[in-house]
């Protein structure tokens, strides 16, 4: 993502007099003014329950709660995910999260993560146990051509937060670059990159 450091202009002609300026000044060149590289972690997710998973339907995939929630519940009816409806946060001691992600490793879109997974050990992001029913999770591997629009939207979403959960926290290279056109205008860049 590249900005001019002096934010929007709006006046065509003031663009096209500032672009005529920087082009003669700059003879086609930039000179990098600055490279700002830093380093941060992304914590993945915890795992998902329903209010989770109704903002991410809405805000992610831009279907209504009420669209979320019935699609969720059509999988839970066919056998694709757990019970949708719960607070729970983090998977019990005793919850089988080898066997789930085994059955993963041959799915065409996220086998490979599921793969990765297993070789480098499970390590699930700890919530909070509300008491009630397990996370959401994926309970058999499925592929697009089965579900069809919403349901696999949903199924997609699902599956992925669940693998999400269990893999390392992300590593991200922030990198932000001042370049200089000329004698006096300048663009800022940012690039992130996960690791």
């Amino acid at each position: 993502d590249i900005q001019w450091e002096r934010g929007r202009v709006f006046d065509a002609k003031v663009c096209e007099m500032l672009l005529n300026k920087a082009k003669a000044e700059a003879k086609g060149m930039v000179d990098i003014i600055a490279v700002e590289e830093s380093e941060k972690k992304q914590g993945r997710p915890v795992p998902l329950n329903t209010t989770a998973l109704l903002k991410a339907g809405s805000k992610g995939l831009g279907l209504s709660p009420h669209e979320t929630m019935r699609a969720a519940e059509r999988l839970y009816t066919s056998g694709f995910i757990s019970y949708p409806r719960t607070e729970t946060t983090s998977y019990a001691k005793n919850f089988d999260l080898k066997g789930l992600v085994k059955g993963h490793t041959s799915h065409p879109d996220w086998g490979e993560c599921a793969q990765i997974i297993l070789a480098t050990g499970i390590n699930p992001k700890r919530g909070t146990d509300a008491g009630d029913h397990p996370p959401i999770t994926p309970v058999r591997s499925v592929g697009r051509e089965t579900l069809g629009g919403t349901e696999w939207r949903v199924y997609d979403y699902v599956s992925r937060h669940f693998l999400g959960s269990l893999m390392p926290d992300a590593k991200l290279r922030h990198t932000r670059v001042v370049v200089q056109a000329g004698e006096v205008e300048r663009f800022v860049g940012t690039a992130i990159q996960i690791e």
